[in-house]
């Protein structure tokens, strides 16, 4: 006979492998499962209370899982706009970090970044005092694009060439970015288990102890996948 005892149950959304994430294009819209670890029995499906937990709840590890998978798209779509040949100079601008209140922010945080027409690329900024900050940044990162000043607040560039060295600061970009992504992650996680340790008191160890290993499962295999992005999109920029 079954005792009494309930052990928790764990929601979070399966993982999909690489192929199947890169080739549907879909790195969220994924559906959801129910996990429960050995010896549970079936309960109807509670949520947690924030304040006690009882022993019959489902922990939901959902919102942890969205959250990433929203990083993972962030750096999908980044990852599509930084191309060796035909690469975006756009998104490369707009993503230059300049210095401007006190603070760092990116190029297209301050103004805007288009295309006037096929050697010619325009910024166009908020304020005329973030001027120098972009034309300095602009021409650190890649001489090429030739940054020229047309009125206060508008900027020229040209569309860089394709040299070896450009591809090599397109592969520091893909890292940075990588790096970036991997740090929310951990984040995420960090602040899940935070949330966990809050029923160690009414929750039994063992609990306890396989929601934080479902969250470190879930982790590792994102950070897998990211580790594989950035290993396919480094082959692409060599």
């Amino acid at each position: 006979m079954i005792g009494r005892s309930v052990r928790c149950m764990v929601r979070c959304r399966p993982y999909p492998t690489l192929f199947q994430r890169l080739s549907t294009g879909h790195l969220s819209q994924m559906p959801t499962f129910q996990r429960r670890f050995k010896g549970a029995k079936r309960t109807e499906k509670k949520t947690v209370d924030q304040e006690k937990w009882t022993g019959d709840q489902e922990y939901d590890l959902t919102e942890m899982t969205n959250t990433m998978d929203g990083h993972l798209e962030y750096l999908k779509e980044t990852f599509q706009t930084i191309k060796g040949e035909g690469s975006d100079p756009i998104s490369v601008i707009g993503e230059l970090k300049i210095n401007a209140d006190g603070s760092t922010y990116p190029i297209k945080a301050v103004g805007t970044v288009s295309k006037k027409s096929a050697q010619v690329i325009v910024v166009n900024l908020y304020d005329s005092s973030y001027t120098l900050e972009a034309i300095q940044a602009i021409t650190d990162y890649e001489s090429s694009f030739a940054p020229a000043l047309q009125d206060d607040t508008t900027i020229f560039c040209a569309t860089p060439k394709i040299t070896k060295e450009y591809k090599a600061k397109l592969q520091a970009i893909v890292k940075e970015k990588s790096g970036e992504v991997k740090n929310g992650m951990k984040r995420e996680a960090k602040a899940a288990q935070a949330n966990a340790k809050k029923f160690e008191d009414t929750m039994a160890k063992d609990d306890l102890r396989n929601i934080v290993k479902e969250i470190d499962n879930q982790t590792n295999k994102k950070i897998k996948l990211i580790d594989d992005m950035l290993k396919i999109k480094l082959k692409e920029l060599s």
